[in-house]
């Protein structure tokens, strides 16, 4: 998956998700060392990428 310039800045993305999934994000990102927005950011990437090449 290519990474976005590391000079595109970030923007705040106000949005809601069920508990159990805020709480999952953050256990996998602690547990890996991540920050929860590159978790978030990575995972919003990669299921654009898969939509965008569904027919």
């Amino acid at each position: 998956m290519p990474e976005p310039p590391a000079e595109e800045p970030w923007e705040a993305l106000g949005t809601e998700v069920r508990t159990q999934t805020k709480r999952r994000v953050k256990a996998y990102a602690g547990m890996a060392g991540r920050k929860i927005k590159d978790v978030v950011d990575e995972a919003l990437t990669q299921y654009l990428e898969r939509m965008s090449a569904q027919p």
